[in-house]
Parts: structure tokens; C-alpha cells; sequence
């Protein structure tokens, strides 16, 4: 089970409201965020889309596939893609402009 999983609006189909994405993410910044320090950091990065690609092959009807997890090279681009700063790290806005599309199909 994980964060993205769980989420009524997955499950039910139904098109989650800006305000209901909005409340995912933070839940999930909040989670990721070991820290507490306002942003994710590369390590942090890598447990949230490790956890989501695991989340996503939970839901593979083939229980024998091999659970691979994403390539640091993924990781470098995705930061890189909505890394709008330059930091290295992931804001909550940031983190929004990921999600907010994946929700929305």
C-alpha cells in the first residue's frame, strides 16, 4: 500500500479537485520529507519514486514480474525536469507540478 494507492479518488475514478490533489501531495511531502526541511533532497526523491514504481507494479496482474526500482539516471532527470531553482532539490510546488498531472489522467 502506499500514499498514491490509498487516495479514494484513485480507486473510485473520479477527477480529483486542485484542492484534493493538493492535500495528496502534502501528505506525501510531509512523508518524504525526513528531514523536515522544506524540501526533498536526492535521497528523499528516490524513496517517494521508488515507493510509486513499486505501487504501480503492485497493481501488475503478473504477481511474478520483477520489481524493479528507478535508475539513479530517472531520478537526475526527473529533479532536473522540475527543478525550477536549480537547488537540487524538490519543493512542495515542485513536487505539485509532478503529481497534479499524474492525478488528473
Amino acid at each position: 500500500t502506499g500514499w498514491l494507492s490509498t487516495d479514494k479518488h484513485i480507486h473510485q475514478k473520479e477527477m480529483p479537485t486542485e484542492e484534493e490533489i493538493k492535500e495528496i501531495v502534502k501528505k506525501a511531502f510531509e512523508i518524504y520529507d525526513v528531514d523536515k526541511s522544506g524540501t526533498l533532497e536526492k535521497d528523499e526523491i528516490t524513496k517517494l519514486l521508488n515507493d510509486a514504481c513499486n505501487n504501480i507494479n503492485e497493481d501488475d496482474d503478473d504477481e511474478n514480474a520483477p520489481r524493479e526500482g528507478i535508475s539513479e539516471a530517472q531520478i537526475d532527470a526527473v529533479i532536473a525536469t522540475v527543478d525550477d531553482n536549480g537547488d537540487g532539490k524538490i519543493s512542495f510546488d515542485e513536487l505539485f507540478q509532478i503529481i497534479e498531472p499524474i492525478l488528473r489522467n
